[in-house]
């Protein structure tokens, strides 16, 4: 449990063997009912467990909760095996740059936030990588290889308002997904730029965006 003006370096947390749902690596303000802010991560490993991952059996790598979660950052984080690596319940600004999650169900999944940004991470053996219900969110220069199912990279829901930007998909030749796929009339936007979607082996489904 963490809170305002905290830096954590060079961290390994692992939960090995047998899935527990509801297990949580780090899990920054459960209880903050202010400010919780400032907070920078660097180089964290986390294993939720020692083989892969289903959609809500093997816990969350980290977990940003509660109170008011200002300006954190989070570099070169890599859950494995989680349900959930990076949960996002609630942000105001938050970065998270560079890692290499592996076997998660999905490697990140927001709630609400406005100013969210995931670039520089290149994951494997995901099943539905990103999940976005809500909140604005920019993904940006990512890449997705090696997957666990052939479903969809990234999943938008409700009014979210989403960029993708100078993201990259492989091995779609022969074990095509979906780049990106929204809900019809939920009002979801995007904004798409520089994407190599032709790697994913299919288009982007974008009739469903406002």
């Amino acid at each position: 449990n963490i809170s305002t003006n905290n830096k954590m370096e060079d961290v390994a947390i692992t939960a090995y063997g047998a899935h527990v749902p509801n297990w949580v690596g780090i899990h920054l303000c459960p209880t903050a009912n202010a400010n919780c802010e400032n907070f920078h991560a660097d180089r964290i490993y986390v294993a939720c467990g020692q083989s892969g991952a289903g959609a809500s059996d093997s816990g969350w790598g980290i977990y940003q909760h509660g109170g008011q979660p200002y300006s954190n950052e989070f570099h070169n984080i890599t859950p494995i095996n989680c349900s959930r690596g990076v949960y996002v319940h609630l942000a105001d600004v938050l970065e998270i740059n560079g890692g290499s999650p592996d076997g998660n169900y999905t490697d990140l999944y927001v709630d609400n936030g406005v100013g969210i940004t995931y670039r520089k991470v290149r994951s494997e053996q995901s099943t539905a990588p990103i999940v976005i219900t809500g909140g604005n969110v920019s993904v940006e220069d990512n890449a997705w290889g090696a997957y666990a199912a052939l479903g969809t990279t990234v999943t938008v829901t409700n009014q979210s308002h989403v960029r993708m930007i100078g993201n990259q998909w492989e091995d779609g030749a022969g074990n095509p997904v979906t780049p990106i796929s929204g809900v019809y009339g939920n009002g979801a936007t995007l904004d798409s730029r520089d994407n190599r979607y032709d790697g994913s082996g299919n288009c982007p489904v974008l009739t469903n965006f406002a």
